[in-house]
């Protein structure tokens, strides 16, 4: 039985919040919901092919290799208590395959934090204006801008976290690696994450430049590895994670180079 203070947690799911959800996945606009654009939503969320294809099955009810909007609300329609869906609370995110609210690890709870705070959404809002950013146009780009964008993002990520180990490193004495560091390095990057924000647009503006790149490199995949499009976007996909994790190596080295304290304590 739920108590007074999980139904306060509840809400109705609305068509117009189903609809949000569906043109999230819909990165092309084109009104159904393909393999490419479902494996890429669930990709960053470390699901496996396995499970992805099982899900998309289960949704695409006609079984056509697309989902549309109809079948993504029925889908939701058919995992809902009551005809009410948990509204995830801040720090937890949406599992949109198990359909639970699951808790966000340190890091996400950080970025949750700083992207929501009011005077820091204002400035954003701002410099978005200034720049024209147009998310109906975004979402047209497709699949070659999602993979930029991401890219960019992971690159940023790994050097906000590198900078944050240097002034871990600076203001203890100490490598992260080492027991009961780990709050001290979040708190810097929670200080760096919070002043990068107000970059966010720079780097939609530069996935937008690059997109082209990118839908040219997954062309040349395809011809290169001989493979479908699924695989170029996976291939593309796994180098901008092998980009982030060999720049957070370098900037850690470097880290341990200028300051004398080994990566690992």
């Amino acid at each position: 039985k739920k108590s007074e203070n999980d139904s306060s947690k509840m809400m109705t799911m609305t068509p117009e919040g189903m609809d949000r959800i569906f043109d999230a996945v819909d990165v092309d606009g084109s009104g159904a919901i393909d393999p490419e654009e479902y494996n890429l939503h669930l990709l960053s969320a470390g699901y496996s092919e396995e499970a992805i294809r099982k899900s998309f099955s289960e949704i695409d009810a006609d079984g056509n290799g697309e989902i549309t909007r109809d079948e993504l609300r029925s889908a939701i329609l058919s995992n809902l208590d009551g005809g009410v869906i948990a509204d995830c609370p801040m720090g937890y995110w949406l599992d949109s395959v198990r359909r639970q609210c699951r808790p966000l690890g340190p890091l996400g709870r950080v970025s949750q934090r700083m992207e929501n705070l009011g005077p820091l959404k204002g400035v954003y809002t701002k410099i978005t204006n200034v720049f024209g950013v147009d998310r109906e146009a975004l979402r047209r780009r497709g699949v070659p801008f999602l993979l930029a964008y991401s890219i960019i993002s992971n690159l940023n990520g790994a050097l906000s976290l590198s900078v944050a180990w240097y002034m871990t490193v600076k203001r203890t004495g100490l490598s992260p690696m080492v027991p009961g560091q780990k709050k001290s390095l979040l708190a810097s990057y929670a200080m760096i994450y919070g002043a990068l924000q107000v970059l966010k647009p720079f780097r939609v503006a530069a996935a937008v430049a690059t997109s082209k790149l990118s839908a040219d490199y997954l062309e040349m995949t395809q011809e290169r590895l001989n493979c479908s499009r699924n695989v170029a976007v996976g291939v593309q996909f796994a180098m901008g994670q092998a980009a982030m994790g060999i720049t957070f190596y370098v900037g850690v080295t470097v880290v341990s180079l200028l300051t004398g304290v080994p990566i690992w304590g």
